[in-house]
């Protein structure tokens, strides 16, 4: 019985320290979560005022264009998503347990897949395209691409420069 006590209390003393990690863990991932969303409602924000300015869209226009927006835009997140994280995200396969993708080794299904995603993406791509120039005349339509390019910019300008704020000056 003596021999017992102190492995019971190891014992307890482990499982109490591993539950409680364990909820750090989730706590921060939850956490990250959260982040990551208010990041989405803040960058979609800007995109509705950057593009609703840029393109000049009337009211009209606009309760038109974002809805047909937001649905090519949440596919298109979907398919790209699902072909970095299964093609080029290490971080993500070994969460999965498992290696990283060796391309030139791949099967021909995880390949026809990974072709097949591409071919949804470029094909949403078309009828989005199609759409817009239902809604828009090929000025306007030009000028899109023009604002969606401008806007990826921007993102990738603020991004670095916060990147840059976080950083520690370089040591000489």
């Amino acid at each position: 019985m003596v021999m017992k006590t102190p492995i019971l209390i190891c014992m307890l003393c482990f499982f109490t320290f591993y539950g409680y990690s364990e909820k750090r863990v989730c706590d921060k991932n939850e956490q990250q979560q959260e982040e990551r969303d208010v990041t989405k409602q803040k960058i979609q924000s800007r995109k509705i005022a950057f593009f609703t300015e840029k393109l000049s869209l009337t009211p009209e226009e606009a309760r038109k264009f974002w809805p047909m927006y937001n649905a090519y835009f949440n596919v298109r997140e979907q398919l790209t998503s699902s072909f970095f994280k299964e093609t080029c995200c290490k971080e993500c396969r070994m969460e999965k347990g498992e290696k990283e993708v060796d391309i030139l080794n791949l099967s021909d299904a995880e390949a026809t897949k990974i072709v097949n995603d591409r071919a949804k993406l470029f094909e949403l791509e078309k009828k989005f395209h199609n759409d817009l120039c239902k809604l828009f005349s090929p000025q306007r339509v030009v000028m899109y691409y023009c604002v969606e390019r401008e806007f990826q910019r921007e993102l990738l300008r603020r991004h670095s420069e916060g990147s840059a704020k976080t950083r520690e000056p370089r040591r000489r």
